[in-house]
């Protein structure tokens, strides 16, 4: 990390990110693959702190036509994801 730029925030499961740029004032936003719902829509800014606005988003399962339940994926600070059902 430079003195002017944010960790790479990463990516959600399931989703996608856009914007490249993690200099400080830069934003990135994401978007989910279909079948998954983004947990927040705001994008995340660089903030002159070196740490992002808010959290990772989270790309959460919707219940498939059966109604059984999709495993929703659950990433800590550390990038680790953890499976819980939802």
């Amino acid at each position: 990390m430079n003195t002017y730029s944010c960790l790479d925030p990463g990516i959600p499961v399931h989703g996608r990110r856009y914007g490249h740029d993690f200099s400080i004032g830069s934003t990135v936003s994401f978007s989910c693959d279909p079948g998954y719902r983004l947990s927040h829509e705001e994008p995340l800014l660089c903030e002159k702190n070196h740490w992002w606005s808010h959290s990772l988003p989270t790309c959460d399962g919707r219940f498939n036509m059966e109604n059984k339940p999709i495993y929703k994926p659950k990433i800590n600070q550390h990038n680790l994801v953890k499976c819980e059902i939802s």
